[in-house]
């Protein structure tokens, strides 16, 4: 399959405390730990 994909997306652990972002930027991901925990309503 010939993806172009790029994108930025958070993704929240199951324990709540951690949030990672993923930036996908021509088909490349790029992951790191946010800093600010994002609440659920």
């Amino acid at each position: 399959m010939d993806l172009n994909l790029s994108g930025y997306f958070h993704a929240q652990g199951e324990d709540g405390e951690k949030t990672i972002i993923y930036r996908v930027i021509d088909n490349q991901v790029y992951q790191e730990e946010s800093r600010i925990l994002m609440g659920i309503q």
